[in-house]
Parts: C-alpha cells; sequence; structure tokens
C-alpha cells in the first residue's frame, strides 16, 4: 500500500513538472480582451484599427480555437444604443461568449 502511494505521488510530482497537473486550475485559461467601437452595421474599430464585422469574428473564432477565453467590450454613442446592442447580440451568438459588455457614451 505504500510502495502504491509513494508510486502516484511520483506520477503527480511528475506531472506537475511538465505542467500537466491532474489538479490544474482551469482559471488560468488564457484571456484576451478586446475593445470593440461600432462603426457602422458593417464596420467596428479596434485597437485603432478598422475592420469588418466579419473580419472581427473570424479572427476572434481563431483565438477561441486556440484555446483563449474571449473578453468582450462594445461601445458606441448613446444615439446608437439600438445598433451597438444589436452588434452585440450578434457577436455573443456567433461567437458563443457568455458575456459582453455595452458601453454607450453620450457625445
Amino acid at each position: 500500500m505504500k510502495q502504491i502511494l509513494i508510486s502516484i505521488f511520483c506520477i503527480v510530482a511528475l506531472l506537475n513538472t511538465f505542467g500537466c497537473s491532474p489538479a490544474a486550475d482551469i482559471g488560468s485559461q488564457p484571456e484576451a480582451k478586446y475593445f470593440a467601437i461600432y462603426i457602422d452595421d458593417k464596420s467596428v474599430k479596434v485597437d485603432g484599427v478598422q475592420k469588418s464585422v466579419d473580419d472581427f469574428i473570424t479572427e476572434i473564432k481563431l483565438k477561441q480555437s486556440s484555446g483563449i477565453s474571449i473578453q468582450l467590450n462594445v461601445a458606441g454613442r448613446s444615439d446608437q444604443e439600438k445598433e451597438v446592442t444589436g452588434l452585440a447580440r450578434r457577436l455573443k451568438t456567433e461567437l458563443n461568449i457568455k458575456r459582453i459588455s455595452i458601453m454607450l457614451e453620450s457625445m
């Protein structure tokens, strides 16, 4: 019995050494944060670069496929509330993101 416990301990220690912990913290998954500013129904501005919404979705799907968790904020002017909300819903649906923050500012 003692030999079995020692063997299990050695295997777990070896796995931890290589980063393959059986008790790995799921919360330590890498995360990418995006702040998308609504321009119109077909384009957003991300990190100062204007992109089509479809290209933005493709970029995020690529990140998700490599195991990166996505945190997404969508912003726009208060008079664009309906459009910004629609974009956020589309992104949430197509990217299967649980929560998206919406920010509206008055101009």
